[in-house]
């Protein structure tokens, strides 16, 4: 019985050596073959396999400690090159090259190799050609893949797979390389520019942006940082933060100090910036004050923005807030008039009238029910149609009853009862009289008719009579 069990043991541990060698010599086996190494000869062979030997240079001289500089390395024919390369076949046998008998040895993966033996057993065929692309696609190996493609266009000119697979283009009835599209293109007066073709001055006009563009990111650090200073407790740093952001008068920097200082919830912040765009000379800066004095929650900052803009931009700014007028936010209709009360003339009459009266719509949530109240027989009533929600009480009651309140009762309904109530959301419409359009058209005209839109535009139609009459005597 010991002898059995000593036997069985012994089959068990046998057993797991035999497994672990098998795991071993599989490992080794892969290791050996993961690389499709080749070198070429200079009678025109290749041999396959893992590069064992690389070429080793000879070491540096030594430096005494009484050189400052090496001495230098003697100049001879075999320094720059190996005396031999050891190259392990895929059979497992090493073979020695001489260096001079070779041209060049290159390290690639394995997949090179399989698909060495795959091109030799592909048959020279159509079918043959485009599954070994496909292979050759699947394996990312792209310039045999293009070899074999541009095989399989011989055999059929009009296959339409390997044209898109080689990228060509139809036109018409004739497929074109990418090179014979640029210069069909070019003969048309089209450029290409990241892959897609346009004319010479969008060419012109996508560079500039490029370029602007990347003018206004290499601002986005110098402000963040000044912006953080700013923000922080040293005073040395604020003090330095809000010089270098007062100096700023690129137009470059625009995006980045609406990033930042645009964005802050102080009203002080934003005046800066206000201040800073005040001083720089390009529409962009023109059109930020503007967006600002119609969008900004602060009346300073609105006001200061205003203020802000150059004379050289107000007519562009004039019809930015006329447009401003036929907002469907009645705030933005006020914001608008109140920046033509600064900045507005007599051509911009005509739009403050039509905004002397605006209508706007809302959406509120009212209660689903209705507001109506339903008194039954027994007294009791109901709010909006629904069941009885409450009961009078019996002296009152009685005395509706007996009709000793002539003018009936009011009833407040329990606040937690109407809370309860369905609610609905709804669409209504108010009308608006603007007292900022009538304070502005008051200082543009000198004339003041209220809020009666009629008389306000005979009056204006009687001036453009009277201006027309003067210039045909003139």
């Amino acid at each position: 019985m010991v002898l059995f069990s000593r036997r069985l043991r012994f089959r068990k541990r046998l057993r797991l050596w035999l497994k672990a060698a098998t795991f071993l010599g599989i490992l080794s086996l892969c290791s050996a073959h993961v690389v499709g190494d080749m070198v070429e000869l200079a009678n025109g062979g290749r041999v396959r396999g893992r590069i064992v030997t690389v070429p080793v240079q000879p070491d540096p001289p030594q430096r005494s400690p009484a050189q400052s500089r090496p001495a230098p390395r003697p100049q001879s024919e075999h320094s720059a090159a190996p005396a031999t390369i050891l190259i392990e076949t895929l059979t497992g046998g090493l073979v020695e090259i001489e260096a001079d008998q070779a041209v060049q040895s290159l390290r690639r993966p394995i997949k090179w190799e399989q698909y060495e033996v795959r091109r030799q057993h592909t048959p020279d065929t159509l079918e043959g050609h485009w599954q070994l692309a496909e292979w050759c696609r699947r394996h990312k190996l792209e310039e045999p893949r293009k070899e074999h493609l541009r095989r399989v266009l011989q055999f059929d000119p009009d296959h339409t797979r390997a044209h898109y697979s080689l990228g060509h283009v139809r036109q018409g009835d004739r497929w074109l390389t990418q090179e014979q599209l640029d210069e069909a293109m070019r003969q048309k007066g089209y450029v290409k520019y990241k892959g897609r073709y346009v004319t010479r001055q969008e060419l012109e006009l996508l560079q500039q942006r490029e370029a602007a563009d990347k003018e206004a990111r290499a601002w986005f650090p110098k402000v963040r940082l000044w912006y953080r200073w700013l923000k922080g407790r040293h005073a040395g740093r604020r003090a330095e933060a809000l010089s270098s952001l007062q100096a700023i008068s690129d137009p470059a920097a625009i995006r980045a100090l609406k990033q930042f200082l645009g964005r802050d919830a102080s009203p002080a912040v934003r005046r800066l910036l206000v201040k800073i765009l005040g001083q720089i000379e390009s529409p962009q800066a023109g059109g930020t004050l503007v967006a600002m004095a119609l969008q900004d929650e602060d009346i300073g900052v609105r006001s200061a923005a205003v203020d802000a803009l150059p004379e050289s931009f107000h007519a562009q700014a004039r019809a930015r807030f006329r447009q401003a007028l036929k907002s469907d936010r009645n705030e933005t209709v006020l914001r608008a008039a109140a920046a033509l009360r600064k900045i507005g003339t007599k051509e911009d009459v005509p739009a403050l009238i039509a905004a002397l009266v605006t209508s706007h719509r809302y959406r509120v949530r009212v209660r689903a029910g209705g507001g109506s109240y339903t008194f039954s027989r027994d007294g009791s009533f109901q709010l909006g149609g629904g069941p009885p929600t409450a009961v009078l009480p019996p002296e009152v009651d009685v005395a509706l009853r007996t009709g000793q309140l002539p003018y009936g009762v009011i009833v407040q309904p329990d606040p937690l009862l109407v809370a309860q109530q369905p609610t609905r959301r709804v669409t209504v419409e108010r009308k608006h009289k603007n007292q900022e359009v009538l304070w502005t058209l008051q200082k543009l005209t000198g004339q003041d008719f209220g809020f009666d839109t009629t008389a306000w535009e005979k009056w204006w139609l009687l001036q453009k009579a009277k201006a027309a009459t003067v210039l045909n005597w003139e």
